[in-house]
């Protein structure tokens, strides 16, 4: 019973003392399935090995509009299998930026599809990083 209050109170005074949530939630993917991590509006997709290789890595950006929920998707292509993609919300304080989400594809598949969903009236300011084996 001790134990099971300690990891609660842990839980608790980490979310109130960085105001983020981890939610870690399975994804299937080809070979099995992979786990999807939000720290804050960021995503973690998968996971890196030795020997993976930055495929790709790019901003994404969409100019705010008033009173608006701003879209944006983007594909990754490559032509190795990717391991991980991260998109990480650069925007000044990290809960007013867009959240993420994959769409298709991803860790053990050539190509990814990412949507950016962002907050009323803030703009989506994201770093994409795909990393693969060659």
């Amino acid at each position: 019973m001790f134990n099971k209050c300690l990891i609660f109170a842990s839980l608790v005074i980490t979310v109130a003392v960085t105001g983020h949530v981890i939610l870690p939630r399975a994804v299937p993917v080809r070979g099995g399935s992979v786990n999807v991590t939000y720290v804050g509006n960021s995503l973690y997709v998968g996971k890196r090995q030795s020997g993976d290789w930055l495929l790709s890595r790019q901003y994404v950006y969409k100019a705010a509009v008033a009173n608006r929920v701003v879209v944006q998707t983007l594909n990754i292509n490559s032509v190795y299998n990717l391991t991980l993609i991260t998109a990480y919300d650069q925007a000044v304080n990290r809960t007013l930026g867009a959240l993420p989400r994959l769409v298709s594809g991803g860790p053990g598949y050539r190509n990814a599809t990412l949507s950016f969903v962002s907050k009323v009236g803030q703009p989506i300011y994201s770093l994409v990083s795909a990393f693969g084996r060659r």
